[in-house]
């Protein structure tokens, strides 16, 4: 699923050690965890504190060169900003997106639809 570590979150076999052990060493489940905090501060409408969250984990994605999930954190920011009513950002966080993936890739599908809405 799109966030593995959130099974560990809710799961009563792991202590809160043990998830921020998996946190600390395993830089992918760390985007997937701040990709989590992200969602509950963009529900929340806290776009601020979103957008620091999803700042943070796309610069760990740049670190070890995850394009596809580069592509969906730079959606993810272009919805955040598109919430904030920053339309010049958001197309160029949707454009960066698209760029990074083929055509047909349902996250640059997506990340068009999106920025043809804006």
């Amino acid at each position: 699923g799109d966030f593995p570590i959130i099974y560990l979150l809710v799961s009563a076999r792991f202590s809160g050690t043990k998830v921020q052990k998996i946190v600390d060493t395993d830089k992918k489940n760390r985007i997937y965890f701040i990709r989590f905090l992200r969602v509950v501060t963009y529900l929340r409408s806290d776009y601020d504190k979103a957008l620091e969250y999803i700042s943070k984990a796309y610069e760990i994605a740049e670190t070890i060169g995850e394009v596809p999930l580069k592509a969906i954190l730079l959606n993810r920011l272009g919805r955040t900003y598109a919430m904030m009513t920053d339309a010049e950002t958001a197309r160029a966080k949707f454009q960066a997106a698209i760029e990074l993936l083929p055509e047909d890739d349902p996250e640059a599908i997506d990340s068009r639809e999106r920025l043809n809405k804006l």
